[in-house]
């Protein structure tokens, strides 16, 4: 009888520690909350304006001077987010935006033949156009708050 309660008392003791462990881990998978501070338009659709708006959910943003297009007939503004680098693209028009968004998910589409190191997001509000290729997950919930789902 002894040796049964000794065992119960360890099954029971395991469970607990695997529900302490598991509590955890969900905890964990939240990811960081961001509530972004809405503008009176509600579009960020520039790059100092994204730049303003990150640095205000605590982020680290550094401009990384302007880049040589690779998907458009146009430079960009490299910004490191916590590090990570998130490429910005600033149309004169939304229009023209929207022209460059249809450019790269059309069927001709330049990502064809670019080997990006993790999946690309692309995000498009207003006349901005914005690539992100990394994992980092806070960045990314960032990025998501202020311009919404990416659409690639």
């Amino acid at each position: 009888m002894r040796a049964r309660s000794y065992c119960s008392l360890i099954v029971s003791m395991r469970i607990i520690a695997l529900c302490i462990v598991v509590m955890f881990m969900v905890a964990g998978c939240g990811g960081t909350t961001v509530t972004p501070t809405p503008t009176p338009d509600g579009i960020v659709d520039t790059a100092s304006e994204l730049t303003t708006r990150v640095r205000e959910q605590d982020f680290v943003v550094q401009k990384g001077g302007p880049f040589s297009d690779f998907l458009f007939e146009r430079g960009g503004q490299l910004l490191r987010v916590n590090g990570y680098e998130v490429y910005v693209w600033e149309f004169p028009t939304v229009e023209e935006a929207e022209a460059a968004r249809t450019h790269i998910t059309g069927a001709d589409s330049p990502l064809a033949r670019i080997d990006f190191s993790a999946a690309p997001r692309f995000f498009q509000n207003g006349r901005m156009m914005v690539l992100f290729v990394e994992t980092n997950r806070p960045v990314l919930n960032v990025l998501i708050a202020l311009l919404g789902n990416p659409f690639l």
